[in-house]
């Protein structure tokens, strides 16, 4: 993926929302004052927060969100906010990916180490994939609702500094 940090938004937005009904969430505006609070800089901040949780759908109108990577009480909303955040961070990890896909070809899969990682999640701890050049996005890790889980890349010296297997 190519392009502005807006692009790269937008398509976070695509990801996130593809897992909830079509038009559940009034798209438009929401994306409009997200990138605005994301290039403002308010974003982290409380009150830019309850802005976009107003343009969200109340708690009680949202269907289940299953799976469910993080354990910990949250409600619809701020589970929805939390993996938008998520999703972007992972694309924007993607970009980067395949500029030094060269130098460090693995991905590892690092769980969030705390009672709250969903068991399937925690499990995974240390699984590796190879980075392939005609795979834009490497998949080996199903995304869940609030995932706090992330990926780190290596090369093969440290994949078995660290006791990992090469996938080749």
């Amino acid at each position: 993926m190519n392009g502005t940090p807006a692009d790269l938004c937008r398509a976070a937005l695509d990801l996130t929302l593809a897992r909830l009904p079509e038009g559940f969430i009034d798209r438009a505006p929401f994306e409009d004052a997200w990138i605005e609070r994301l290039q403002d800089g308010t974003y982290g901040t409380r009150p830019a927060q309850l802005q976009l949780l107003a343009l969200l759908p109340a708690e009680d109108a949202w269907p289940q969100l299953s799976p469910v990577c993080d354990q910990r009480p949250s409600s619809a909303p701020v589970t929805f906010l939390l993996t938008l955040d998520h999703s972007a961070s992972r694309l924007e990890r993607e970009m980067r990916m395949h500029q030094v896909v060269q130098f460090a070809p693995y991905i590892v899969f690092v769980p969030v180490d705390d009672p709250a990682t969903c068991p399937e999640h925690a499990a995974m701890d240390g699984r590796v994939a190879r980075i392939l050049p005609d795979k834009p996005r490497p998949e080996f890790v199903d995304w869940r609702w609030g995932c706090r889980c992330t990926t780190r890349q290596v090369n093969r010296r440290q994949l078995l500094a660290q006791g990992l297997t090469p996938p080749d």
